[in-house]
């Protein structure tokens, strides 16, 4: 059973690294209003991705709660900030990815503190889905980056 919880775990890391870690938005390179914004969020989405997948694979006994919970919590500020941005502010559709994301986050939070690493995973698993699905919904050729 543990050589089978070793492949789920280099498995994970694997897709996660491969597909999951954006690269930094156009906006986030500007470093202006929404895009200073989302670099925050992405430092801290990195941070609790390697806090999660990759400590348990690095030192299986080792896996960072603590910090995963922490960097959790800047998620949900970055979202907070963003929701109140005037990009955003009218915006129905990315108010409602800013709540999903904060909601996961706070997940990511709770089941740290009771160190369910299993449910953290899923939990960044969905964290993720949002943000893929925030990105192709605002993120249209020709459209302002909102």
């Amino acid at each position: 059973m543990p050589f089978l919880k070793n492949i789920f775990v280099k498995l994970s890391v694997a897709v996660l690294l491969i597909f999951v870690i954006p690269a930094p938005s156009e906006g986030a390179k500007k470093g202006k209003g929404v895009g200073e914004f989302m670099a925050q969020l992405e430092v801290a989405y990195v941070e609790t991705v390697k806090s999660i997948m990759l400590s348990p694979v690095q030192d299986e006994d080792d896996i960072s709660f603590d910090q995963a919970a922490g960097w959790a919590e800047e998620i949900t500020k970055a979202a907070a900030l963003l929701a109140r941005l005037e990009e955003f502010k009218k915006n129905k559709s990315a108010q409602t990815y800013l709540r999903q994301l904060a909601a996961q986050s706070h997940g990511i939070q709770r089941l740290a503190k009771s160190k369910r690493w299993d449910g953290m995973v899923v939990a960044l698993f969905r964290l993720q889905a949002t943000c893929i699905g925030c990105h192709k919904e605002h993120r249209k050729i020709g459209r302002a980056h909102v």
